[in-house]
């Protein structure tokens, strides 16, 4: 008969294995966690960052080529300061449409708070020139403040830009001043001479404040930093010189980031060959740092836009709510010993019978056609607001409050790609690059907005009809509150037929009593 003394060694030994599994499951899924959150942040960099540039790169290549080509033909812009308004005015993303030539400055048209500063140069058409402040009505409101020390430092900084080896259009300059309360900007210049030449050039200027909101858009947490590195391993610093940058290059080496967490994702991201989309771990200032970064292609842009957040900010979002704390003691140990012989039960009750899942197109035709029910909701997207065209929040968060209020009644079914008729709209609107990307950031949105603890009730796939797909996710009861985060406060949702209702505090308790019933 063992003793006492051994009993207690073999009891100690298996707690200790048990806790280790634990906190290897633990290690495994929160690496997942972290990834998913960085690839899905840093597309949303990417994503606004092309919204911002993109459209106005396009927009400068093509007003370029046709400048060149009526010189070709002997035709010259009819009014340049009508030149650059026009221009202006029609892109909203630009803060400054500038013509120059050999001598300098011709025109200019910047974006004012109130308005517009506009400027051109003396000539014959202009003899002694303008300094104009245009109202937002394009009504004359006095003289603008455009100093000759500013269109100098403008036209300077194109012409460095013009000249760099290698030589390739459009040319992007360092950071300048533009007219309006001390605004830095950086320009990027087209040649608009005949034949293509660069005796004339036409620049579009982007304000280093908007850019810096275009990259780090509404930020949810903290430790966060986001990136732009062009393909030859340069690195955009706009904070290099606090939040007024003075004129220099935009872009820098590595070696003169002063920022270690930009500094060490740049490293990592040369050291790892340019990974494209993967998220990866760095250390940086004796911290691990996740970062991502997603390709910006386009024919006058090309570059790498993500984020670097740190882990500790990552483990945050995990242990938010006391859903997962990692504390000392024996207490703890048990509540892992617990969760580990669960997750074992759960794993072997999925695998012993999942079920089939709407196998096939006309399993998903015969689900659509019985409408939308207490257990059936339709979704036209998970992301794309099709009244306004533009991704939103609020509709990520109506997909999760669906999902919620299931677990919370009797389960159901969650159709996306789908609208309220049933017709199959396909989820190529979402704009994802591929099935994986998709499934991942629903993975993502689901962690953040109702914990990672409840995937085990869920079962999600996409599904092809016809040319389209469609993302069906299927949520069984749970036995504890599920609660949709992400907003102000937490909120609890239950099915009502066929939408979802949001409890007030008062019912919720009413609701959980009902449950347990009288003590």
């Amino acid at each position: 008969m063992k003793s006492p003394r051994a009993t207690l060694a073999i009891i100690i030994l298996l707690v200790a294995v048990v806790a280790a599994l634990a906190s290897l499951e633990f290690a495994r899924v929160s690496r997942m966690f972290y990834a998913q959150i960085v690839e899905s942040e840093s597309r949303g960099v990417r994503d606004r960052l092309s919204a911002h540039l993109v459209p106005a790169l396009t927009s400068l290549s093509l007003t370029s080529r046709l400048l060149g080509q009526s010189q070709t033909r002997g035709l010259a812009p009819d009014s340049p300061e009508m030149l650059v308004l026009s221009t202006l005015t029609n892109e909203a993303s630009v803060d400054a449409a500038t013509l120059l030539d050999q001598r300098g400055v011709v025109a200019l048209a910047a974006r004012l708070p109130q308005g517009f500063a506009v400027y051109v140069r003396p000539g014959q058409e202009e003899p002694q020139g303008k300094r104009l402040h245009l109202d937002k009505d394009m009504r004359p409101a006095g003289r603008a403040d455009i100093s000759d020390a500013t269109l100098a430092s403008m036209a300077a900084e194109v012409e460095r830009a013009s000249r760099r080896e290698p030589r390739s259009w459009p040319a992007w300059t360092g950071v300048h001043p533009l007219p309006g309360a001390g605004r830095s900007a950086v320009s990027v210049a087209a040649p608009a001479g005949p034949d293509g030449d660069a005796s004339q050039e036409f620049c579009f200027s982007f304000t280093v404040e908007r850019l810096r909101e275009a990259l780090s858009g509404e930020q949810h947490l903290q430790d966060v930093r986001p990136l732009l590195f062009t393909p030859e391993g340069l690195l955009l610093d706009l904070d290099r010189n606090g939040h007024d940058p003075v004129p220099g290059p935009l872009f820098v080496p590595r070696q003169q980031v002063e920022d270690k967490a930009r500094a060490g994702a740049m490293n990592a991201w040369l050291a790892q060959d340019k990974p494209g989309g993967e998220a990866f771990s760095f250390q940086a200032g004796g911290a691990t740092w996740w970062a991502s970064l997603q390709p910006v292609s386009d024919a006058a842009y090309s570059a790498s836009a993500g984020l670097a957040v740190s882990q500790e900010a990552l483990l945050s979002l995990i242990l938010a709510d006391n859903r997962a704390p990692l504390l000392l003691g024996g207490g703890v140990i048990l509540v892992l010993v617990l969760l580990v012989l669960l997750g074992v039960q759960l794993r072997r009750r999925g695998r012993a019978a999942p079920g089939p899942f709407f196998d096939t197109e006309a399993d998903v035709l015969k689900l659509l056609a019985e409408g939308e029910s207490e257990r059936l909701e339709f979704k036209s997207s998970l992301r794309l607001n099709l009244a306004s065209g533009k991704f939103g929040k609020e509709i990520e968060l109506a997909c999760m409050k669906t999902l919620a209020a299931y677990m919370n009644t009797d389960g159901g079914i969650l159709a996306v790609g789908v609208d309220d008729q049933g017709q199959v709209l396909g989820l190529q609107p979402d704009g994802f690059e591929n099935d994986d990307h998709l499934l991942r950031h629903f993975c993502a949105l689901f962690a953040q907005h109702i914990g990672t603890e409840f995937m085990r009730l869920v079962r999600f796939a996409l599904r092809s009809v016809g040319d389209a797909q469609v993302l069906l996710i299927e949520c069984s009861p749970s036995e504890e509150p599920v609660f949709l985060k992400g907003t102000k406060e937490e909120e609890f949702y239950v099915r009502a037929g066929p939408s979802s209702r949001r409890l007030s505090i008062s019912e919720f308790h009413r609701r959980v009593l009902r449950k347990e019933g009288p003590r």
